[in-house]
């Protein structure tokens, strides 16, 4: 007699790549990443970019760290690793930017209140976001060598810091990140929230993307 095969469910972070993955490869498709790809987005929209992604970082970092002492499965999640933002400001700084006087987009500025949003109503919604943007830095890596060749980078890689954080750590930062993903004791319905705010996530980035591409050439994103 044979003996039954216990079926293994899915881990909530491959839940999370399973159910994302329509947004995540739009977001990969997108013009202004098969730019950064190649190295061929012009500085002024690479450095642009930055000031968005970093307004993004910031604020999400200060809304998890603002539920920190009532959410237990932030605080559980949490690292002050994965706030990229002051990387993306000395990144800035070496571009000749200031970093406090960065104006967001129309699409930052709604997703920074969208931020708001699930601070205030879901907290853990947050996992969401930081899923993808901590997530992104596996992708990054390739991004940086690119823009290494691409833009006039300084020592210590000034300029492309946010997109290589962990260096040869890299894989080891990742499967960190999932275990501790995967440790946390979620509901059905914060394992949902979750998963929508990843989705909207993906989407608020290709959209900041748009804005980024599309914005004249003089405008406040290229102060």
């Amino acid at each position: 007699m044979s003996t039954p095969t216990m079926v293994q469910s899915e881990s909530f972070a491959d839940r999370l790549k399973t159910e994302t993955r329509p947004q995540h490869d739009a977001a990969e498709r997108h013009e202004l990443q098969r730019a950064l790809l190649k190295g061929a987005l012009p500085q002024a929209r690479f450095v642009a970019l930055v000031g968005q992604l970093m307004l993004v970082h910031r604020a999400l970092a200060s809304a998890i760290r603002g539920a920190l002492e009532s959410d237990p499965i932030l605080a559980a999640m949490w690292r002050e690793a994965y706030d990229q933002s002051p990387r993306m400001a000395r990144d800035l700084a070496h571009f000749g930017v200031d970093p406090d006087g960065v104006t967001p987009t129309p699409a930052t500025t709604a997703f920074i209140d969208r931020i708001g949003q699930w601070a205030g109503a879901a907290p853990a919604s947050l996992l969401g976001p930081l899923y993808v943007l901590e997530g992104s830095t596996n992708g990054a890596r390739y991004i940086a060598r690119a823009a290494r060749q691409a833009y006039p980078v300084g020592a210590d890689d000034a300029g492309v810091t946010h997109l290589d954080p962990y260096g040869e750590r890299q894989p080891e930062e990742w499967a960190d990140f999932r275990a501790r993903l995967n440790a946390l004791d979620l509901d059905e319905a914060t394992q949902r929230a979750i998963v929508d705010a990843a989705r909207e996530t993906f989407n608020a980035i290709g959209a900041i993307g748009d804005d980024v591409l599309t914005a004249r050439a003089g405008s406040t994103l290229f102060d």
